[in-house]
């Protein structure tokens, strides 16, 4: 294998972990900030169920994903499409 086919591997590796990174900042932060205010209306109001906390999570992480998934998904389609496109190139046979 030579050099230039090893910083071709790198570099993708390199944009799939940031566009993993990017895909899933989103639904974590939605999921993050839902969690946080159920969890102080809980407190305040005395109510303990496991179970509201995660469908409203859940909700709206889908909401979120049903909304942006065209510019969520965009970047992870292009890496895999590149990804396809440099088996040939990369690959020993």
């Amino acid at each position: 294998m030579g050099e230039n086919q090893v910083n071709e591997i790198v570099e993708l590796v390199h944009r799939a972990l940031g566009d993993a990174a990017r895909a899933s900042a989103g639904p974590l932060i939605i999921s993050m900030i839902v969690g946080l205010v159920v969890g102080f209306m809980q407190a305040a109001t005395s109510i303990q169920d496991n179970t509201t906390s995660t469908v409203l999570k859940i909700a709206c992480v889908g909401f979120f994903l049903f909304v942006f998934f065209q510019f969520v998904s965009g970047p992870v389609l292009e890496l895999a499409r590149d990804c396809f496109a440099k088996i040939g190139t990369v690959s020993n046979a």
